[in-house]
């Protein structure tokens, strides 16, 4: 199942029965309070997700749906907001530069080189290729899925 975000379509829901955390006590993964048993519990759940075999995926579908809170796919919510505001930056980057990408891709310019170009990862730059070509494809009537 996908759906679409801000960011584009959201990757396909990790299969959550072979996650590692499923097996482990919770609280370690959404602790509470404050000071050194916080700070005990994130360690722990980042050495279950260091093991767990989706690990990839759940971290790729907690910044999709920008889950705000416990650690997913091995980072806390500080490091995947840290990780989010360096997305949009990205993000923002292509944005503004809408036209222009679209004038390299059609000139047969990769997108490896364009990503390069504009200092953005290949996957942000793709992400935006396609809301590029969802936003044309509405804008021409076309019914988009």
């Amino acid at each position: 199942m996908t759906a679409t975000t801000r960011l584009g379509t959201t990757p396909d829901t990790p299969n959550w029965a072979d996650a590692l955390c499923a097996q482990t006590d919770p609280e370690i993964f959404f602790p509470s309070g404050t000071g050194a048993l916080i700070t005990q519990a994130v360690q722990q759940a980042k050495q279950v997700c260091g093991r767990c075999p989706i690990r990839s995926g759940c971290l790729s579908w907690a910044l999709e749906t920008r889950q705000t809170a416990g650690v997913w796919g091995g980072m806390d919510e500080h490091e995947r907001r840290q990780v989010l505001g360096d997305l949009r930056s990205q993000m923002d980057r292509c944005w503004e530069q809408q036209e222009w990408i679209e004038q390299q891709l059609a000139a047969g310019v990769s997108q490896k080189r364009l990503a390069e170009q504009l200092e953005v990862s290949r996957a942000t730059l793709s992400r935006c290729v396609d809301q590029f070509e969802k936003e044309r494809a509405v804008a021409a009537g076309v019914t988009v899925s």
